[in-house]
């Protein structure tokens, strides 16, 4: 949970403090921009409460329950599970928003140059040991044919 929450927050943070305000700049998609800054505040407060749900349950001390506490745990363990399906949905649409609007305005409004200083700015804001574990992470669900490019890409904007 703490790793993907870090990974979550860096991505909205990305977007609201570099993406956005690029698109915006070039006079595009100003309701998107309300609209994503939105989505990450809601989803910023469930993921919130998930973590302070989560640290509860950690807490307890599930060696010697009697029935009532353990109905009572059973309980939070299902309400957080609705919250991760919950969460998990409306990131999923909000990436599939990403890929199907925001990228696309994106490559069809800035020259490569301009996508590689952006992407640039969002790298050189995460610790090294984020960026390090996060593309790990990508490039080992990579098709091997898309690693390579992937790879090139980053060096490219790592200029």
């Amino acid at each position: 949970f703490d790793f993907f929450f870090v990974v979550y927050h860096s991505h909205s943070k990305a977007e609201d403090e570099v993406l956005l305000p690029a698109l915006c700049a070039k006079g595009l998609a100003p309701e998107a921009n309300k609209e994503l800054r939105d989505e990450h505040d809601g989803q910023s407060a469930s993921f919130e409460k998930m973590r302070l749900l989560l640290a509860h349950l950690r807490s307890e001390n599930v060696n010697e329950l009697d029935a009532a506490r353990a109905a009572h745990l059973s309980a939070l363990v299902n309400h957080l599970c609705e919250m991760v399906d919950s969460i998990k949905a409306s990131v999923n649409l909000h990436f599939r928003k990403e890929e199907e609007e925001l990228f696309p305005m994106l490559t069809r409004n800035f020259a490569r140059a301009e996508l590689d200083l952006l992407a640039g700015h969002i790298l050189g804001n995460r610790s090294s040991e984020l960026v390090d574990s996060y593309l790990r992470m990508i490039i080992a669900d990579l098709p091997p044919g898309e690693k390579s490019a992937y790879i090139e890409s980053l060096l490219r904007t790592a200029q």
